[in-house]
């Protein structure tokens, strides 16, 4: 029994390193992505870095978003647009919003 257990213990040391090994690469690569996601809303004017704060940082809807603004519905959901398409040209096609 007690090689049995040092072996099962071997196994669960060796998955460990590996899972861990895994979950550094995957913390960096999520890190990179949201260091680069930061740098590129800097990179905004700030007329698009706050549409894009209040409907996904902050969690407003479009509505209340728009509220805040002090602008129509319609004229928040074309900002937000365009917004997007601006943060999207500065991040670059090699990025992605996908979580590894």
């Amino acid at each position: 029994m007690l090689l049995g257990d040092h072996r099962q213990c071997n196994r669960y040391v060796e998955f460990s390193a590996r899972f861990a090994s895994r979950n550094t690469s995957t913390a960096m690569r999520r890190r990179e992505r949201r260091d680069g996601v930061r740098a590129a809303l800097d990179r905004l004017p700030e007329r698009d870095r706050e549409v894009l704060v209040l409907r996904h940082l902050e969690g407003l809807s479009t509505a209340d978003a728009a509220a805040v603004l002090g602008v129509s519905e319609g004229a928040f959901k074309s900002r937000h647009l365009r917004a997007l398409q601006r943060l999207r040209s500065l991040l670059g096609a090699g990025f992605s919003g996908e979580s590894p």
